[in-house]
C-alpha cells in the first residue's frame, strides 16, 4: 500500500431541518495533493465502536495548481486549486447510538494504486483532533 493521493481535513459539522427531519452535514476538505490526476476518494464515518455510520465515494478530477498561499513561520506555502476543495456528507438524525466519532479515508489514482488507510478522530464538540486525519 501507499501514502494517500491527498489529506483529508474535517472542517465541522452543521444542521438543517428538513421534511424528512433533521439532517446534519459533516464538511471536510481535502489538502495537500500529491497526484493531480483524477482520484478516488472513499470517506467513511465510524461509531465509537468502529462500526461505519456512513460511507461515500467520490471521484475527484484532475486538478491544476494555479498559485500558492504564501508560507509563514508556523506553515509552508500551500497551494491553490482550479477546482472546490470542500466535500460534505449528510446523515438523517435519529440513531443516537451509533453517532460517529471518527472518519477514515483511502484514496485510488491510475490503475489499481490503493492507498493506506488513515485514521482522524472528532472531538465530542465536532472537531477533529489536531494532528489526526491527515499525515
Amino acid at each position: 500500500m501507499a501514502l494517500p493521493c491527498l489529506d483529508i481535513q474535517f472542517l465541522k459539522t452543521t444542521s438543517r431541518n428538513t421534511s424528512s427531519g433533521l439532517i446534519t452535514r459533516f464538511w471536510f476538505q481535502w489538502i495537500n495533493r500529491r497526484q493531480l490526476g483524477p482520484v478516488t476518494l472513499r470517506l467513511d464515518l465510524l461509531d465509537a465502536g468502529g462500526k461505519i455510520v456512513l460511507t461515500s465515494r467520490t471521484k475527484l478530477p484532475k486538478v491544476t495548481v494555479t498559485g500558492y498561499v504564501p508560507a509563514t513561520a508556523r506553515e509552508p506555502a500551500l497551494p491553490l486549486y482550479d477546482c472546490p476543495t470542500a466535500l460534505s456528507l449528510e446523515r438523517l438524525v435519529g440513531d443516537e447510538q451509533h453517532q460517529p466519532t471518527a472518519f477514515r479515508y483511502t484514496t485510488e489514482s491510475g490503475a489499481y494504486k490503493k492507498s493506506d488507510v488513515v485514521v482522524g478522530l472528532f472531538h465530542s464538540d465536532g472537531d477533529a483532533l489536531p494532528g489526526l486525519g491527515g499525515r
